[in-house]
C-alpha cells in the first residue's frame, strides 16, 4: 500500500509537470534535467529529492524487518509458518534482479537465506526460484550482495534435493570461477569466497552422483586446498567440522590415496 502511495504521488507530479510545461521550451529543459537527477528504485522513477531519498531509506528498512521477521518466524514455527513464508517469496524474488537497488537485491537474497537455512529441506520447492538468482549475483560487484548469495548456493545444494539436481554443473562452474579469481583472498572479498568454499563442500557432498568421478575429485581437491577458512568465522566453524567428519569416517576422496592428503589435513 505504500509503495502504491509514493507511485501515484510521483505519476501525478510528472502529469502536472507536463501540463505546466507545454508550450515552454525552458520548462522542457528544466524538466529534462530533472528527470536525469531521478533515481531509479522499485521499477519506478521518483524525484531526486530529500524527501523521496527518505521515503526511500524507510522502505529499505522496512523490508529488512520483514525479511528478518520471516526468518525467525519460519525458525520458530517450522514448517507450521512455511506456507506464509512462501507466498511472499515471489515478491522477494522480483527483487533479486539486477533492475533494483543493491540494498534492496541483498534484502531479498538475505530473506531466501534465512527461510531455506530455518526450513531445511522441507523449503526444497523455493530453490527452483531463488537460486538462478543467487547464481547471477555470485560475482556482483557489491560484496555483500556476492556474499549472500555464495551463501545461499549452499543452503540450496545441502536442502534443495532433486529440486537443485539441474542447476548442479552451473553452480560448480559459478563457484569455481569464484575461487579461482586472482584476488579471491583479499580482505575485500575473502568472506565471501569462504562462502564459496563452503557451498563447493556441500556440493561434492549432496550432489556427487551429478558429476563425473574426475569432477567430483576435483572438487574435494579444490576445497581442501582453500582451507582454512580464515574470515567468515561461522563458516569457518562449518566447514571444519565437515572435514573431521570426513576424517573420522574414513572418506577416501578427502584422505587421498594411501592417505596421502593426511599432512595436508594435519596443517590445517
Amino acid at each position: 500500500e505504500r509503495y502504491e502511495t509514493l507511485v501515484e504521488d510521483a505519476e501525478s507530479g510528472e502529469e502536472e509537470e507536463e501540463e505546466e510545461g507545454e508550450g515552454d521550451e525552458d520548462m522542457g529543459e528544466g524538466k529534462a534535467a530533472r528527470r536525469k537527477k531521478k533515481k531509479d528504485y522499485m521499477g519506478f522513477d521518483f524525484d531526486d529529492s530529500e524527501q523521496d531519498e527518505e521515503a526511500m531509506q524507510d522502505e529499505e528498512d522496512l523490508i529488512e524487518q520483514v525479511a528478518f521477521a520471516t526468518g525467525k518466524l519460519v525458525q520458530t514455527h517450522g514448517e507450521t509458518y512455511l506456507p506464509h513464508a512462501e507466498s511472499m517469496v515471489p515478491w522477494f524474488v522480483d527483487r533479486m534482479a539486477p533492475a533494483n537497488p543493491p540494498a534492496l537485491q541483498r534484502l531479498s537474497v538475505a530473506m531466501a537465506d534465512d527461510v531455506l537455512e530455518a526450513a531445511g529441506a522441507a523449503a526444497a520447492s523455493l530453490v527452483p526460484s531463488v537460486l538462478p538468482h543467487m547464481l547471477a549475483h555470485t560475482m556482483a560487484s557489491d560484496l555483500e550482495l556476492r556474499q549472500a548469495s555464495l551463501f545461499g548456493v549452499g543452503l540450496c545444494a545441502e536442502f534443495g534435493g532433486a529440486s537443485f539436481r539441474p542447476f548442479a554443473p552451473e553452480t560448480l562452474l559459478r563457484l569455481e570461477t569464484v575461487m579461482q579469481e586472482e584476488d579471491a583472498r583479499t580482505e575485500d572479498k575473502a568472506s565471501a569466497t569462504d562462502n564459496a568454499a563452503s557451498s563447493l563442500g556441500k556440493l561434492a557432498l549432496h550432489h556427487a552422483e551429478a558429476f563425473t568421478p574426475e569432477e567430483t575429485a576435483r572438487m574435494w581437491s579444490s576445497w581442501l586446498a582453500y582451507l582454512p577458512l580464515e574470515s567468515d568465522v561461522g563458516e569457518a566453524v562449518v566447514v571444519h567440522k565437515l572435514l573431521c567428519r570426513m576424517v573420522e569416517g574414513n572418506r577416501a576422496e578427502i584422505l587421498g590415496p594411501a592417505n596421502s592428503n593426511l599432512p595436508r589435513i594435519l596443517s590445517i
